[in-house]
């Protein structure tokens, strides 16, 4: 949730009985809230910008390497979708998100085919005998 929802505050007690206690605390010096006013809070006036992106998109991008909970909004903002992301050039990721580092592991991830993983040909087995898969009863 909070990182649908950065803005989102957790309160977290052990029992509900200091879960009131919380409550009454929070509340001292405050007025008693109305449901009308409470129910046009952030109704009115600029929508939240982490509703205006499918969440798909967002934690997709979040697991690109060279993107964080820092910068990809700044992507969001700033690129219309995947296609025109992986034309930018490295030093338009640059301009957008603010670290050349970033920008060019993003970049590299992007426009680098990755390399196949080498096989090699010595049995990588370390357990020799010991644990799990070990044929035949114990004493034999």
């Amino acid at each position: 949730l909070t990182i649908h929802f950065p803005e989102l505050r957790i309160l977290w007690c052990p029992s509900p009985h200091a879960t009131a206690e919380l409550f009454e605390a929070l509340k001292i010096g405050q007025s008693q809230p109305s449901a009308e006013t409470a129910a046009t809070v952030g109704a009115e006036g600029e929508e939240c910008k982490e509703q205006l992106y499918n969440s798909s998109a967002q934690d997709f991008l979040l697991k690109l390497p060279g993107v964080n909970t820092k910068n990809y909004r700044f992507i969001l903002e700033n690129v219309k979708d995947f296609q025109e992301l992986v034309i930018l050039s490295e030093k338009k990721l640059e301009e957008i998100l603010g670290n050349n580092v970033n920008a060019k592991l993003l970049w590299n991830c992007l426009h680098n085919k990755p390399k196949p993983p080498t096989i090699t040909s010595h049995s990588t087995n370390t357990h020799r005998g010991r644990g799990k898969g070990r044929k035949g009863k114990r004493g034999q």
